[in-house]
């Protein structure tokens, strides 16, 4: 496991990617997230501050946030009502 490169499967997913990373990561660091990103096709990347590897749990409102506004990104623009 410690061994898998994942680099070229990386290289061929085609869209929206949201790499989200705590930025105390140990697991997978912020260096490598940061990798992973510039590895995929027009992928973003977000950082949890104070987070680590269950920073998802830990900062369950910033992390909903900061997907939801990634998600709305690729919803067409909502039509006023009235």
């Amino acid at each position: 496991m410690l061994r898998y490169h994942a680099t070229a499967a990386l290289k061929a997913i085609n869209g929206p990617v949201l790499v989200l990373a705590g930025d105390r990561e140990l697991v997978c660091t912020p260096k490598a997230s940061e990798r992973m990103r510039w590895d995929m096709p027009g992928a973003q990347m977000s950082l949890l501050a104070a987070a680590k590897h269950m920073g998802l749990i830990q900062h369950h409102s910033n992390f909903a946030k900061i997907v939801s506004e990634f998600s709305e990104s690729f919803l067409p623009p909502k039509t006023p009502v009235g």
